[in-house]
Formats: C-alpha cells, structure tokens, sequence
C-alpha cells in the first residue's frame, strides 16, 4: 500500500515536472521569447532614437560651434583691421605733425630771413641816402671853391659838372656820373667827359678807403691837366 502511495506520488511530481518542461519548451516559453524579441527590439529602437537625438544635438552643438567660431574668428580679423588702420592713422598723425612743425620751423626760419634781408635792404638804402645827402649838402661848399655843381639825373645816378677849370672858356663843364651800388654799396663811376687815365684804379682807391672828397680833388686834377694839355697844345 505504501508503495502504490509512493508509486502514485513520483507520478504526480513527474505529471507536474513534465508539464512545467513544456511551459518553458511550449507554446508559453516560445511567447515568452518573443516577447523578449519584442522587448529587445523596442529598447534597440529606443537606444537608435536616443542616439539619432544625441548625434542631431552634438551635429546641432557642432554647427553652433563653428558658426561662433567662425564669428570669433571674422571679429578678431576685424579687430586686427581696425588696430592696422589705428596704428595707419597713428603713423599719419606723427607724419603730419612732424611735417606740421618742420613747416613751422622753415616758416619761421623764412620769417626770420626776410626780416634780415628787409633790414640789410633798409640800411643799404640808408646808407645811399645818407651819401646822396651827404654829397647835396656839401655841393655849395664844392660849387663855390672848386666851380662843382650836383645834379641829380634819377633816384641812383648823380652828375658831378666841374667849372673854372679850363682857362680858356671858365664855362667849359667837366663831368662824371656816380651811382652807389645798393648791395655792396660799392661806388661805380661812368660817363666821364673828357676821359681821364687811370680812372677805374682811382675808383677801386676809393671803395677800399671811402673817402670820396680826396676822389673829387683826383678827379679836378686830372680835368685840370687835361685842360692844360689842351692850352699847350692851342699855344
């Protein structure tokens, strides 16, 4: 009896192992792959979504990235054109104020040499006006002991006119003309009527010493032996 309970027990079990063997090799183990199948399909779906996301954003993050650094980049060329164009307008600025005050300083040198000029000019022309002067003040004192009359043909030239001097016509003039030259306020001496030998020579004696009352007595000499040349010569 107890055998046959025992018997009917290990059936039991070995009916129950048996039909749990099929659940898991049946129908319901074969559901359950699919299942799995399905399960892991979605999740590799979901996991190639995820991924198809996260590539567009990092595309996205990439693209944005190289737009910025592109921006950067055009902003830095910009900023490197400005500075060249400062530094351009800098170098024109020291350019111009350095031409601007060496214009200054050649205006001024310039300034400084007219004046010179304008006042060597002034003294020369003083100095004219002092000898001119000079010669009209002293022509009543000459007219009366030397027969030496002035006359004064324009602003530069002066006539000297000799008389007394030949004793055959008192009358006979003897001339020369003097100009005072205004830049080296040399004397220069022409028209000399008669001639007179050695005139140029009296002439260069008398711009080294600048005594020009001992020149008219060399000149009044020389007229006066020219005049008694000519009285020899009639007799």
């Amino acid at each position: 009896m107890e055998a046959e309970d025992e018997l009917n027990r290990l059936a039991l079990i070995l009916q129950q192992s048996q039909e749990k063997f099929l659940e898991w090799t049946g129908e319901g183990f074969r559901n359950q792959i699919i299942e799995q199948s399905y399960q892991h399909e979605r999740e590799i779906k979901t996991g190639k979504e995820k991924i198809a996301e996260l590539e567009e954003k990092i595309k996205q993050y990439n693209e944005e990235t190289d737009r910025k650094l592109q921006a950067i980049q055009q902003q830095q060329s910009e900023v490197e054109d400005l500075e060249k164009q400062l530094q351009d307008l800098q170098l024109s600025a020291q350019v111009l104020a350095e031409q601007r005050d060496n214009d200054k300083d050649h205006l001024q040198m310039l300034e400084q040499q007219i004046s010179r000029e304008n006042k060597d000019i002034m003294d020369k022309e003083e100095a004219a006006k002092a000898k001119l002067e000079h010669f009209q003040k002293g022509s009543e004192l000459f007219r009366k002991s030397l027969g030496l009359e002035f006359k004064k043909i324009d602003d530069d030239h002066l006539q000297f006119v000799f008389k007394y001097i030949d004793p055959n016509d008192w009358e006979r003039p003897f001339t020369f003309t003097v100009r005072i030259d205004s830049n080296d306020r040399s004397y220069k001496v022409k028209d000399c009527m008669p001639e007179i030998q050695d005139l140029d020579k009296m002439v260069e004696e008398l711009n080294s010493s600048g005594h020009f009352s001992k020149f008219i007595y060399k000149v009044r000499n020389k007229f006066k032996e020219l005049a008694k040349k000519s009285v020899i010569v009639q007799d």
